[in-house]
């Protein structure tokens, strides 16, 4: 009698851990949220989609969606869970956006060069707001170009704890080339960029066979020309930067020309 009353408890037991197996086994793993990312849904019966998101600045790396899948008696999401990572350059034409060193906030890889090109919409010039900055001074770099490349001209190389806490485009791209050498990493830089409508004219240019005196486009600014020796100007010299007919910035008149006092 006492063996036998000993053995239901056990048995029982045994009929509680069958079910909680069985209860585990039909349906996927809890995939988990990527690192510097979101996700959306959480049901995980087979056929069940999980979608995920990185936050600004994040690259996916992998599919967006996975779907929980069943074969025989297994269940595993197909494919594997993307993760989030803060890669080596890009190009962005987005109104807004984030710029992060390679794998911020962790330190960055020694012998990096990244490229970023920003390019928004052609009436808007782009502002740049530093949220963090802390590279090794004097080896690693962040150069920053007035244009779509390298061959642009420089606005500022920055490094070590130094950067400013905005820098504004005078047109309507900007070239982030990031340079580190072979040892040591620091937690790297964070960088807005936000497009805003353009406060300047575009540099009108110069003339033939004349020059140019001054250099500043923003509204109500003048620019005058001369022309060089042997020549007479047409048409007013100096123009203005001023709110056009369709209100954005722009010079109230032509350029002027040079011709040769022949023509006069």
């Amino acid at each position: 009698m006492c063996s036998s009353n000993m053995g239901e408890p056990e048995e029982r037991g045994m009929h509680t851990i069958l079910d909680a197996q069985a209860s585990v086994a039909s349906t996927c793993n809890d995939p988990g949220t990527p690192q510097n990312g979101s996700r959306y849904g959480d049901s995980r019966e087979p056929g069940d989609t999980i979608t995920f998101q990185c936050d600004p600045g994040y690259q996916l790396q992998g599919q967006d969606k996975i779907t929980c899948v069943q074969l025989n008696n297994r269940f595993f999401w197909q494919p594997d869970a993307p993760t989030c990572i803060a890669a080596c350059g890009g190009n962005l034409s987005g109104p807004a956006g984030v710029i992060l060193s390679p794998n911020y906030p962790q330190p960055y890889p020694p012998g990096k060069e990244c490229d970023w090109k920003i390019k928004v919409n052609p009436d808007f010039v782009i502002a740049l707001i530093f949220k963090s900055f802390n590279m090794e001074p004097s080896y690693d770099f962040l150069h920053i170009y007035e244009g779509e490349d390298s061959n642009s001209p420089l606005i500022g190389s920055f490094q070590g704890s130094q950067a400013p806490e905005r820098i504004e485009s005078s047109g309507n791209s900007l070239f982030l080339a990031f340079r580190s050498d072979a040892s040591v990493g620091m937690s790297g830089f964070a960088i807005e960029y936000k497009e805003k409508p353009r406060e300047a004219c575009f540099d009108p240019g110069n003339i033939m066979n004349g020059t140019r005196i001054g250099a500043d486009f923003k509204l109500g600014s003048s620019i005058t020309y001369q022309c060089d020796s042997g020549y007479k100007i047409i048409d007013p010299s100096t123009i203005t930067c001023v709110i056009g007919a369709d209100g954005k910035p722009a010079w109230n008149r032509v350029l002027p020309s040079c011709n040769g006092m022949y023509w006069i």
